[in-house]
C-alpha cells in the first residue's frame, strides 16, 4: 500500500523519516559538542578564486585538504611572494 500523493509505501516513507531524524540530531549534537580554538575566526587572506594568482591558489588548496589555518596562511604568502617575483 502506498502513501497517498507521495508513490511511496509505508515503510520507505518511515525509513525516510528515520534517516532524517538521525541526521537532525547528528548535526545538532555536532555543532553543540565542536571545541572553538583559538584559529576560530582567523581571516586567512582574500577568498579564492579559481583564476586568480599562486598565491589563493596555494591557500585554497592546502585549505580544501583541512591543513590549520597557520599553513593556509603560509601558503599564501609565499604564493603571492613567487607571483610578485614572476
Amino acid at each position: 500500500m502506498t502513501m497517498h500523493g507521495t508513490g511511496m509505501d509505508y515503510s520507505t516513507l518511515n525509513h525516510f523519516h528515520r534517516v532524517a531524524r538521525a541526521m537532525n540530531h547528528y548535526v545538532a549534537t555536532s555543532s553543540h559538542n565542536s571545541s572553538h580554538t583559538g584559529r576560530d575566526g582567523f581571516h586567512v587572506g582574500p577568498p579564492f578564486y579559481p583564476n586568480s594568482g599562486l598565491g589563493n591558489r596555494v591557500a585554497g588548496g592546502l585549505h580544501s585538504i583541512g591543513m590549520p589555518n597557520s599553513f593556509v596562511s603560509l601558503g599564501y604568502r609565499v604564493g603571492q611572494m613567487v607571483d610578485s617575483y614572476l
